[in-house]
């Protein structure tokens, strides 16, 4: 049987805004990877009744209960106090935690201030977890068929943590994790992609995950089952449906797919973009090793620049302006010629909130990639919708995408 985890991160910080619960998607990511099954995220303040109340729902789900921050020695730290009483229980010291305390106070030169003597009170029954990286005492504790572990709120001390204790203690040789297959689509909306795959959704055993990721303009599949010819099976079906619109495999971002695609095939590029604001050069220049594939980007805002530096001829603009296709190609065979590339892109477009009109819209996109022949060039036209940021977001996909096309990728595979 999988057995199942929920993860309680304690903090007022983390409900007003101040802080940003880091830690559960790490534990997740870790526990998931173990074979357990993660049913649960909860975020509490600093409060003994709400940590409470969190820590009966959570262990009324879960066999694996982990708790992150209100170790400290601080009033407000009362992770331990709200433990207790969840397992009804007084909290008494440990000796040997204090001690610790101490002696990592002591190395650097310095007394304990009797504030942290409270890191040291822990519930009856717990099972003290060694934290050689900080003064928070971790601990264990069973519970009515659960067993919780309090882990520091602390990134740094939360990980040493887990990867000195926790993650051998919770391994188990028959809770493999379930075979797993991750693709990225672009091009098409959440919605249609899960009318799309409902067949594989369907298959027996298989769990079909889907995560927007509005920053890079994808969306991530994941497909899940217990056997790995099963997953196997899932993704040759979902890709055949999907085709074009797989855009890469594995861990791999579209960016990074298209980076291996123009290793593999020793092609150059160089980007002009306009709306976008150099996103799709940041996007590739930010994975190393590129500066072999990647030549030259211009930002070219303003028509001037488009003709000062990519040679775009001003009485096209003059009669089209500059969101039409063919400013686009001439904006893609410009950065080609200029950076001596083998591939070119041009993207030109209305990323709003101002600037449209009932011709040219807000989240209109003209799209080109140039190349790699002479007389080969791919056009794209696109209205995104959403805010600024979205229409860039998105048409910086788009406009990867169209590359890695114009490179020699279909679907990606793997």
């Amino acid at each position: 049987m999988v057995r199942r985890a929920a993860i309680v991160a304690i903090g007022s910080e983390l409900l007003c805004g101040d802080g940003l619960d880091t830690n559960s998607r790490w534990l997740s990511q870790r526990l998931e990877g173990l074979g357990l099954r993660v049913v649960l995220h909860l975020s509490c303040p600093d409060e003994v009744g709400a940590i409470l109340d969190a820590l009966r729902f959570a262990a009324e789900r879960a066999q694996v209960l982990l708790t992150t921050g209100g170790l400290g020695p601080t009033r407000d730290d009362l992770t331990r106090e709200a433990v207790a009483r969840w397992a009804g229980v007084s909290l008494q010291l440990h000796e040997p935690s204090l001690e610790r305390i101490r002696q990592l106070f002591a190395r650097f030169g310095r007394d304990m201030p009797a504030s942290n003597r409270v890191q040291a009170e822990l519930p009856v029954g717990a099972r003290v977890i060694d934290n050689e990286v900080g003064t928070a005492s971790a601990f264990s504790l069973d519970h009515a068929g659960t067993r919780l572990y309090a882990l520091p709120g602390v990134p740094r001390e939360m990980r040493w943590l887990w990867e000195n204790a926790l993650a051998g203690e919770l391994e188990s040789a028959d809770a493999a994790p379930p075979a797993r297959r991750t693709f990225r689509t672009v091009g098409i909306s959440e919605s249609a992609l899960g009318e799309r795959l409902l067949s594989v959704e369907e298959r027996p055993g298989v769990e079909v995950r889907y995560a927007a990721e509005e920053r890079l303009g994808t969306i991530r599949v994941t497909l899940l089952h217990e056997d790995q010819d099963a997953v196997q099976d899932a993704w040759r079906e979902a890709r055949d449906l999907l085709g074009e619109h797989v855009c890469a495999v594995g861990g791999d971002t579209l960016a990074e797919s298209l980076a291996g695609l123009l290793h593999a095939r020793g092609l150059r590029v160089a980007t002009a973009e306009s709306c976008t604001g150099g996103r799709a050069a940041a996007a590739l220049t930010a994975l190393p090793g590129i500066s072999r594939r990647f030549l030259a980007g211009f930002v070219t805002y303003s028509n001037r620049a488009k003709v000062r530096d990519l040679g775009v001829s001003e009485e096209l603009l003059a009669a089209r302006g500059a969101v039409c296709p063919e400013v686009a190609a001439a904006m893609a065979r410009g950065a080609r010629a200029r950076a001596g590339a083998d591939l070119g892109l041009g993207v030109t477009g209305v990323a709003g909130p101002g600037g449209g009109s009932s011709e040219k819209p807000v989240g209109l996109v003209h799209m080109a990639a140039a190349g790699p022949g002479d007389d080969d060039l791919r056009l794209l036209e696109r209205r995104f919708p959403g805010d600024r940021d979205l229409v860039q977001a998105r048409a910086t996909a788009a406009a990867l995408d169209l590359l890695r096309r114009a490179a020699g990728g279909g679907a990606a595979t793997g």
